[in-house]
């Protein structure tokens, strides 16, 4: 008899990454962590794989091309926040983060938060059920730190590590605060100048839970 337990998968390493794109003027940028390289030799590719609804892939379907920015351990948890939890057809995800434009005209990052990008063209694509996966040709790119990449498994061990507390311990009711923008909860006494380790909203987006 087979076995499965689809929390294997959970096991997996990936990164995160964001995912930019541009076409007739339109630009747009997502947050994935389905991305790896394909070949090394005689051409270098990468592959990822993106929401069918995300107006990102939408773009790339269009433009036939995108950027790959990879996001280290020194991230900044505004910009996850930013280019994660909400859509770029009503919200300009740039304003806050103004990007760099390669010589394609794609946007990308790079400095503080980043340890390197990668842009191509789309050379492959294919529909696998709610995602499509995209191989493109690298044509552009460098590294720009020694930080070490961000792993996803990094990422959710610490959106999900209780906040630090100072003594003395708590007990009883102790307030809980969740945060409306990422779900992270902070139990205490919520200063009102806190922002989110997470996605790094004030104290004004969390609700008492």
């Amino acid at each position: 008899m087979s076995v499965y337990d689809r929390k294997v998968l959970h096991k997996m390493s990936y990164g995160l990454y964001v995912v930019t794109t541009e076409f007739e003027g339109k630009i747009n940028g997502q947050i994935a962590d389905a991305v790896m390289q394909i070949n090394a030799a005689p051409r270098q590719t990468v592959a990822l794989s993106l929401n069918n609804d995300n107006y990102t892939t939408e773009l790339v379907k269009q433009s036939g091309k995108l950027a790959v920015s990879i996001l280290s351990q020194n991230y900044d948890p505004a910009l996850i926040a930013n280019f994660g939890l909400q859509s770029g057809r009503t919200a300009d995800k740039f304003a806050v983060f103004p990007p760099k434009f390669t010589a394609a005209g794609l946007p990308y990052y790079e400095g503080s938060g980043f340890c390197g990008w990668v842009a191509g063209s789309v050379i492959e694509q294919m529909t696998v059920g709610s995602h499509t996966i995209f191989v493109i040709e690298a044509e552009e790119g460098m590294p720009c730190s020694d930080t070490q990449p961000l792993l996803y498994a990094d990422y959710l061990a610490k959106k999900t590590r209780p906040a630090a507390q100072t003594a003395p311990a708590l007990v009883g009711d102790t307030p809980r605060w969740r945060c409306k923008m990422c779900g992270y909860i902070y139990e205490g006494e919520l200063p009102p100048d806190y922002r989110c380790p997470i996605c790094g909203v004030g104290a004004d987006m969390f609700e008492r839970v």
